[in-house]
C-alpha cells in the first residue's frame, strides 16, 4: 500500500505549489519584481519535477487498486487522463520556467510578454490540477460526486436517508 499512500501524500504539493507559484509571479507582475519572477518560476520547475513522482505514484496505485470492488474504473481512467494532462502541462510549464531562469543568468529580468505567457500557463495548469485532485478526491469521497438520491435533505427526516 505504501505507492497508494505516497499518491496520497504527494498529490496536494502541485496543488498548494502552483497556488504559490502563480501568487509570486502575480506579485512579481504588478510590483515589477524580479524576486518575486524568479520565486515564481523556481516554484513551477519543482512543482513540474514533483509532479512526475505524483503521476507515477498515481498509476502505480491505480494498478495496485485495479481489483478493488469500491472503485469505479471508469472514475479512475478520468482521473488517470485528468493526470497525466496536468502532468503535460507542469512539465511544459516547469521547462519553459527553468529556460527563462536559464535565461535570466544572463539578463536581470525576462520580458513582460513572457511573464505573462507562464503566468497563462501556470493558471491553466493549475485548473487543470483542480480538476484532477476534484476527480481523485471522487474516487473515495462519494459525496462529491454529484446530488444522486437526497431527498431526505428537502424532507429534513433522517428515517429517509439512504445506508452509507
Amino acid at each position: 500500500m505504501i505507492p497508494v499512500e505516497a499518491h496520497l501524500f504527494l498529490n496536494h504539493i502541485p496543488v498548494i505549489g502552483l497556488l504559490f507559484g502563480v501568487v509570486f509571479l502575480v506579485i512579481g507582475v504588478v510590483r515589477d519584481s524580479p524576486f518575486a519572477t524568479r520565486a515564481g518560476l523556481h516554484t513551477f520547475v519543482a512543482v513540474g519535477v514533483i509532479g512526475i513522482a505524483v503521476d507515477a505514484s498515481g498509476l502505480v496505485a491505480a494498478n495496485i487498486l485495479a481489483d478493488a470492488q469500491w472503485l469505479d474504473p471508469k472514475a479512475v481512467g478520468t482521473h488517470r487522463f485528468a493526470g497525466i494532462l496536468t502532468l503535460v502541462l507542469l512539465v511544459a510549464l516547469a521547462g519553459s520556467s527553468g529556460s527563462v531562469l536559464l535565461s535570466l543568468r544572463h539578463r536581470p529580468t525576462c520580458s513582460r510578454a513572457v511573464t505573462r505567457a507562464l503566468l497563462g500557463l501556470a493558471t491553466i495548469a493549475l485548473g487543470a490540477a483542480l480538476w484532477t485532485a476534484y476527480l481523485g478526491g471522487q474516487l473515495r469521497h462519494t459525496e462529491l460526486s454529484g446530488i444522486a438520491d437526497r431527498t431526505w435533505l428537502v424532507s429534513g427526516t433522517l428515517e429517509d436517508r439512504p445506508a452509507a
